[in-house]
């Protein structure tokens, strides 16, 4: 993932030119730093491909404690069905949420750089 200085500098240069906040020029800048691959859950013999940038509703519904709405927010609402169908225990949502800071590079003191997973 990339580190978030590089994807702060980049957002930072893509709405600098004026007043408006184009968060699409911020994306495209981060998209073009972070080459590295989307990150997987493997469950049931699948790898379920998770959004490159984690969702804000993700980390919203877990700190509500939607711990239902936050895995759908992170696998899909296309895909969640089937990946919730296979059953997932407490640790799995634990496993999962811990891996998640780390894989977006929001565990403390750690940031992940591209290609790191």
């Amino acid at each position: 993932m990339t580190p978030p200085s590089k994807a702060k500098a980049a957002a930072a240069d893509a709405v600098a030119a004026g007043r408006t906040i184009d968060l699409d020029a911020a994306r495209a800048a981060r998209a073009e730093v972070d080459t590295s691959p989307a990150p997987v859950i493997r469950l049931g013999g699948k790898d379920w491909q998770l959004p490159k940038e984690l969702p804000a509703d993700f980390a919203m519904l877990a700190a509500m404690g939607d711990l239902v709405g936050a895995m759908k927010a992170l696998i899909g609402d296309e895909a969640f069905p089937e990946f919730w169908a296979i059953g997932l225990s407490m640790n799995d949502l634990e496993t999962i949420a811990d891996q998640a800071h780390v894989l977006y590079g929001l565990e403390p003191g750690k940031k992940a750089e591209p290609g790191e997973s």
